[in-house]
Protein backbone atom coordinates (compact mmCIF):
# COMPACT_ATOMS: atom_id res chain seq x y z
CA UNK A 1 0.00 0.00 0.00
CA UNK A 2 3.09 2.24 0.78
CA UNK A 3 4.31 1.88 -2.50
CA UNK A 4 1.07 2.56 -4.54
CA UNK A 5 0.57 5.78 -1.75
CA UNK A 6 3.64 7.21 -3.14
CA UNK A 7 2.07 8.13 -6.43
CA UNK A 8 -1.18 10.01 -4.56
CA UNK A 9 -0.70 13.80 -5.06
CA UNK A 10 -4.30 14.39 -4.02
CA UNK A 11 -7.40 14.07 -1.97
CA UNK A 12 -9.34 13.37 -4.65
CA UNK A 13 -7.28 10.24 -5.90
CA UNK A 14 -7.51 9.32 -2.50
CA UNK A 15 -10.72 8.53 -2.85
CA UNK A 16 -10.59 6.49 -6.10
CA UNK A 17 -7.35 4.52 -4.88
CA UNK A 18 -9.05 3.96 -1.96
CA UNK A 19 -12.11 2.42 -3.72
CA UNK A 20 -10.40 1.10 -6.60
CA UNK A 21 -7.66 -0.91 -4.06
CA UNK A 22 -10.98 -2.40 -1.66
CA UNK A 23 -12.57 -3.77 -4.75
CA UNK A 24 -9.42 -5.64 -5.81
CA UNK A 25 -8.25 -6.58 -2.79
CA UNK A 26 -11.92 -8.21 -2.41
CA UNK A 27 -12.11 -10.17 -5.95
CA UNK A 28 -8.16 -11.11 -5.65
CA UNK A 29 -8.59 -12.38 -2.24
CA UNK A 30 -11.49 -14.59 -3.37
CA UNK A 31 -13.91 -12.77 -0.65
CA UNK A 32 -16.61 -11.66 -3.26
CA UNK A 33 -16.82 -14.77 -5.58
CA UNK A 34 -14.81 -18.26 -4.41
CA UNK A 35 -11.88 -18.87 -5.90
CA UNK A 36 -12.73 -22.26 -6.94
CA UNK A 37 -15.53 -20.81 -9.03
CA UNK A 38 -12.83 -18.80 -11.14
CA UNK A 39 -11.37 -19.42 -14.33
CA UNK A 40 -7.55 -21.01 -14.21
CA UNK A 41 -6.08 -18.46 -16.29
CA UNK A 42 -8.03 -16.05 -13.30
CA UNK A 43 -6.71 -18.35 -10.46
CA UNK A 44 -2.92 -18.07 -12.32
CA UNK A 45 -3.33 -14.49 -11.74
CA UNK A 46 -4.52 -14.22 -8.11
CA UNK A 47 -1.76 -16.51 -7.07
CA UNK A 48 0.33 -14.01 -8.18
CA UNK A 49 -0.93 -11.71 -5.36
CA UNK A 50 -0.24 -11.70 -1.90
CA UNK A 51 -4.00 -11.18 -0.96
CA UNK A 52 -4.92 -14.73 -1.87
CA UNK A 53 -2.11 -16.20 0.87
CA UNK A 54 -3.41 -14.01 3.78
CA UNK A 55 -7.31 -14.96 2.89
CA UNK A 56 -5.98 -18.49 2.63
CA UNK A 57 -4.43 -18.24 6.08
CA UNK A 58 -7.16 -16.38 8.01
CA UNK A 59 -9.79 -19.07 6.67
CA UNK A 60 -7.79 -21.96 7.13
CA UNK A 61 -7.41 -20.65 11.08
CA UNK A 62 -11.20 -19.63 11.24
CA UNK A 63 -12.45 -22.73 9.89
CA UNK A 64 -10.56 -25.95 10.31
CA UNK A 65 -12.19 -26.61 13.79
CA UNK A 66 -16.01 -25.68 11.74
CA UNK A 67 -15.11 -28.28 8.94
CA UNK A 68 -13.42 -31.12 11.03
CA UNK A 69 -17.27 -30.96 13.05
CA UNK A 70 -19.41 -30.42 9.94
CA UNK A 71 -16.98 -33.02 7.67
CA UNK A 72 -16.75 -35.35 10.36
CA UNK A 73 -18.28 -38.66 8.32
CA UNK A 74 -17.09 -37.33 5.26
CA UNK A 75 -14.38 -38.74 2.90
CA UNK A 76 -11.28 -36.80 2.73
CA UNK A 77 -11.41 -36.24 -1.06
CA UNK A 78 -14.86 -34.28 -0.65
CA UNK A 79 -13.20 -32.25 1.80
CA UNK A 80 -10.11 -31.96 0.04
CA UNK A 81 -12.87 -30.44 -2.87
CA UNK A 82 -14.17 -27.72 -0.59
CA UNK A 83 -11.30 -26.38 0.63
CA UNK A 84 -9.94 -26.06 -2.58
CA UNK A 85 -13.15 -24.57 -3.83
CA UNK A 86 -13.43 -22.11 -1.22
CA UNK A 87 -10.19 -21.04 -0.84
CA UNK A 88 -9.24 -22.66 2.37
CA UNK A 89 -6.13 -24.52 1.15
CA UNK A 90 -4.52 -23.10 -1.79
CA UNK A 91 -2.33 -25.17 -4.75
CA UNK A 92 0.56 -23.64 -6.78
CA UNK A 93 2.10 -25.64 -9.11
CA UNK A 94 0.45 -28.60 -8.40
CA UNK A 95 1.25 -28.90 -4.64
CA UNK A 96 -0.66 -27.62 -1.80
CA UNK A 97 1.28 -24.29 0.31
CA UNK A 98 1.36 -24.89 3.77
CA UNK A 99 0.72 -22.14 6.18
CA UNK A 100 4.23 -21.61 6.85
CA UNK A 101 4.98 -20.79 3.09
CA UNK A 102 2.05 -18.54 2.69
CA UNK A 103 3.70 -16.48 5.61
CA UNK A 104 6.65 -16.64 3.42
CA UNK A 105 5.21 -15.78 0.56
CA UNK A 106 3.55 -12.46 2.17
CA UNK A 107 6.76 -11.79 4.19
CA UNK A 108 8.87 -11.95 0.65
CA UNK A 109 6.43 -9.70 -0.90
CA UNK A 110 6.13 -7.27 1.46
CA UNK A 111 9.89 -6.63 1.91
CA UNK A 112 9.94 -6.67 -1.66
CA UNK A 113 7.72 -3.42 -1.86
CA UNK A 114 9.52 -1.65 1.08
CA UNK A 115 12.41 -1.85 -0.77
CA UNK A 116 10.73 -0.31 -3.79
CA UNK A 117 9.07 2.30 -1.54
CA UNK A 118 12.40 3.07 -0.11
CA UNK A 119 14.06 3.82 -3.71
CA UNK A 120 10.95 5.48 -5.09
CA UNK A 121 11.20 7.56 -1.82
CA UNK A 122 14.71 8.68 -2.26
CA UNK A 123 14.05 8.78 -5.72
CA UNK A 124 11.46 11.16 -5.48
CA UNK A 125 13.28 13.28 -2.74
CA UNK A 126 16.39 14.39 -5.11
CA UNK A 127 14.31 14.81 -7.79
CA UNK A 128 12.09 17.17 -6.01
CA UNK A 129 14.60 19.67 -4.94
Amino acid sequence: MYFIVQFVKSEGAWSGIGTVISTLVGFLGGIYVPIGSLSSVIVDMIHCTPVIYGTAMFREIMCTEMMNTLFDNVSSDIVSIYSHTMGIQLTLFDQEISQPNELCIMLTCAILFMLLSVCLLKYTQKTDR
